[in-house]
């Protein structure tokens, strides 16, 4: 692993610390999710070639969780409420003082720190997504993206969304992109793993997530589903311990993402040469 890796991976598990401490602290439940699961499996830590950290959170704890880091003067808890220009469905856990940036969205005016994402375990009550729930999650995709659709959208159908943008305005794209993801959750149903547009809806049943195990995570102790051969298989396959060959599809990294550890983003932010 090279060393510009090996400094972001301190820095996503100083992150993903402080989230884990928090989260134990409140008795909200965590879960290390997709390939930070598979890290802490297959590898015990961050995966090499990987550049971020995903967590789940029980969906109905995430205002728990947002309202834990308010006052925190090292972390920043970024969503649509925080974030004005948040363009993604998903909350993050940003460290102030730091930058990851994805330069094809500079113009977007949000925090880019560098971050662990927090993705919320949605509640429902069927084993698979129906048609109109699938229209629902790409309803909710589009609505995170109306800020960045405004700034930088450059297709024919941005220009819609811009059109609807203007009509209802932020507030009102808040609380019809809340209305239709609470039309989603149902509070004794199981636990839908990604409400974005470009994955499978995958559900599984709350018990087989259950109180979690604690597996190695680099420096630190994290928490797995306890059904964890059960999700890594529905998300990865049979041979999910299989290490794929240096030249594999499957060492995905964010080459546009911009990486400084101890540089503030607001001095790329400004920095006009920056591209």
């Amino acid at each position: 692993m090279n060393t510009r890796n090996e400094e972001l991976h301190r820095e996503l598990l100083d992150v993903t610390r402080e989230v884990i401490e928090i989260c134990e602290k409140h008795n909200i439940r965590y879960y290390l999710a997709w390939g930070s699961c598979l890290g802490a499996v297959r590898h015990q830590n961050i995966i090499p070639w990987d550049d971020d950290v995903d967590l789940y959170v029980d969906y109905q704890d995430l205002d728990r969780l947002k309202a834990a880091f308010k006052e925190n003067q090292k972390y920043f808890y970024q969503d649509l409420d925080t974030d004005p220009e948040c363009f993604e469905y998903w909350p993050k856990v940003r460290k102030n003082h730091t930058t990851s940036m994805d330069l094809t969205k500079k113009a977007m005016n949000i925090h880019w720190g560098i971050c662990v994402d927090i993705f919320p375990l949605v509640h429902y009550g069927k084993p698979a997504t129906d048609r109109i729930t699938n229209m629902k999650i790409t309803s909710l995709a589009i609505l995170s993206r109306f800020p960045y659709y405004k700034k930088l959208g450059n297709r024919s159908i941005h220009k819609l969304w811009k059109m609807l943008y203007a009509c209802i305005g932020e507030k009102g794209r808040k609380k019809l992109f809340y209305k239709i993801l609470n039309s989603i959750n149902q509070p004794d149903g199981a636990y839908l793993l990604d409400i974005s547009d470009y994955t499978p809806h995958l559900v599984m049943t709350k018990d087989s997530f259950g109180e979690g195990e604690k597996f190695p995570f680099g420096t630190i102790q994290a928490k797995v589903p306890s059904a964890y051969d059960k999700y890594m298989r529905l998300a990865y396959g049979d041979n999910y311990m299989e290490i794929p060959p240096e030249d594999s599809e499957l060492r995905y990294f964010h080459s546009s993402s911009l990486i400084d550890c101890k540089k503030d983003y607001h001095a790329y932010l400004e920095d006009e040469d920056t591209k």
